[in-house]
């Protein structure tokens, strides 16, 4: 997230063989963080992923798009693969979807005027 205040953080967590389940909107201040609490049985991480929303003070939507994955040490590791404001982010709804480009996030920002 940004420098700013984020409004109505919420989390949602999806997986191909379940319904997602969503965790209870939060705000935070600048440089603030917190844990956001899911209830969930995961039995398998495989093919789980997730997003967080929020808004700024301009009202404008954000999302930061992600999903899990085991490493090779067998321990689950989280990757960012999209973030940015979510009227630009691609409208795919799977990680598959979400694939980064040269091994990167994507990024979507708005436009700033000079």
């Amino acid at each position: 997230m940004g420098k700013g205040v984020a409004l109505n953080v919420s989390a949602r967590i999806d997986s191909s063989d379940r319904s997602g389940t969503e965790a209870v909107p939060t705000t935070l201040d600048a440089g603030e963080s917190t844990r956001l609490s899911l209830r969930m049985l995961v039995p398998s991480w495989d093919d789980t992923w997730g997003r967080v929303t929020y808004s700024d003070l301009l009202e404008r939507q954000w999302e930061t798009r992600f999903w899990f994955k085991r490493g090779p040490d067998g321990q689950i590791q989280i990757h960012v693969c999209a973030y940015g404001l979510a009227s630009l982010l691609p409208p795919d709804a799977h990680p598959r979807g979400w694939e980064m480009p040269n091994g990167f996030a994507r990024i979507c920002l708005p436009a700033f005027e000079v």
